[in-house]
């Protein structure tokens, strides 16, 4: 207690004060108050803009100060970001709240008096999916469309290919869990202080399915505290399944896997976590091993450096063993590779990519087949790379969505947009 009190008096010590213009203070609570008076739970923009100026803040002014009230002062909630619910300012949190139950509740009575109630209460409780297609606008709460965009937004569902369904991991029944006895089969994520933020992991499952296009497996049970996933990487489907301990995450990778493959799924891991910590306010993580010194029926874990493993409880060191100090390095060498193609491709000074075959001559549509064959195994990251050579996001965009966000046609015909100059060449130089 004595060690919480005082790491929480020194985090207390680092903030900085602010001045808040006056302003400010008076338009929050005049806003709060008119919505209130009037039984209202959101604002049109329009109507918050008046009251802004009654109150002495310019039109100017505006945006800064609703931003400043959602994320510093919390005292309402504004999304600029999401286009369904830019033009609403909401006073009241509980809003949020009771739109997810009544569409849920909604969810399973419409399917009721469709004859089919136990078949969509099974599919949302037992498989996490929610069926948009029987959802209908309920009064006094937020539109299908806005809490869609608003749960999407907030990583906390994750819309399924090709179907009216969304997956929401968090309304899963828990699973039991067993750790990994496989010493280098699995790895681990880590957090500062011993403990996963809450939250994180369906915000991670979901960020998964969506930027990685990584594929829930279907014919499994899947628990709120445990998804099994398909990853595919050219044209070849992994088994990975992620676990979530109140100490950590485990990322248990399934048969015998090359180098190259661990790397893809460390590097998917660690761009969702990069991505997830960021949008909900927590530190990076750490990755690590279980503990070599820990009882393999209470395994805790261990972080790590290339060179040694620190006990999380007791921050003990050790070297690593043989087995772990091979996976490392079988990562950190494909980093490595990885870095070195980056260079050799962006140069030093960030300018657009160059792929150059031996005589340095310029390329063509003609060296189409043997540039996808040099960097087919990048295809899961064709967008990163197409965004490297320069290619426009609505390109790749457009790409994505004629090829079915297929990663080996989507490479080809980002390869084949940047062989046929369609970036700007002026820029960024002709492709070679």
């Amino acid at each position: 207690i004595v060690s919480v009190r005082k790491k929480i008096e020194d985090l207390i010590s680092q903030l900085d004060s602010e001045d808040i213009p006056a302003p400010w203070l008076v338009f929050d609570f005049v806003l709060r108050k008119y919505a209130k008076q009037n039984n209202l739970r959101k604002l049109g923009i329009h109507d918050s803009k008046q009251i802004a100026s009654i109150c002495g803040v310019t039109d100017d002014e505006v945006e800064v100060v609703l931003r400043y009230l959602h994320f510093k002062a919390g005292t309402l909630l504004y999304y600029s970001d999401i286009p369904e619910l830019d033009q609403y300012v909401i006073t009241d949190f509980q809003l949020i709240f009771d739109s997810i139950s009544k569409i849920i509740i909604q969810h399973l009575d419409i399917a009721s008096e469709h004859g089919a109630h136990l078949k969509y209460k099974d599919i949302f409780k037992q498989k996490g999916q929610l069926d948009t297609s029987v959802l209908k606008d309920v009064k006094d709460c937020l539109k299908v469309d806005e809490l869609l965009s608003l749960l999407n937004h907030r990583h906390i569902i994750s819309k399924i290919e090709s179907t009216n369904m969304f997956f929401m991991p968090s309304v899963l029944p828990k699973g039991e869990l067993s750790y990994n006895q496989s010493s280098t089969s699995s790895f681990l994520v880590l957090f500062d202080h011993g403990y996963c933020p809450v939250g994180l992991f369906c915000a991670a499952t979901t960020t998964l399915i969506v930027a990685h296009k990584w594929k829930v497996n279907t014919g499994g049970l899947q628990f709120r505290n445990k998804i099994n996933f398909y990853c595919t990487y050219s044209e070849i489907s992994y088994n990975v399944i992620f676990s979530a301990f109140p100490t950590h995450y485990e990322i248990c990778l399934m048969g015998k896997l090359v180098p190259k493959v661990k790397y893809m799924i460390y590097k998917d891991i660690d761009a969702v976590f990069a991505k997830v910590c960021e949008d909900m306010k927590y530190p990076p993580p750490s990755y690590g091993f279980y503990c070599p010194c820990a009882n393999p029926q209470y395994q805790h874990p261990a972080k790590c450096t290339s060179q040694e493993m620190i006990c999380c409880y007791s921050d003990t060191p050790s070297c690593l063993d043989v087995e772990h100090k091979q996976w490392f390095s079988e990562v950190v060498s494909q980093e490595q590779i990885k870095g070195d193609v980056s260079r050799s491709q962006c140069g030093e000074g960030g300018q657009g990519c160059d792929f150059t075959d031996v005589s340095g001559n310029l390329l063509g549509e003609d060296d189409l087949v043997d540039l996808i064959e040099e960097v087919i195994d990048l295809a899961a990251n064709w967008h990163s790379l197409g965004l490297a050579l320069r290619i426009k996001v609505a390109e790749l965009d457009t790409i994505s969505e004629k090829n079915h966000t297929d990663p080996i046609k989507c490479l080809k015909y980002m390869l084949l947009a940047w062989l046929q100059q369609r970036y700007d060449i002026k820029k960024f130089g002709l492709p070679k």
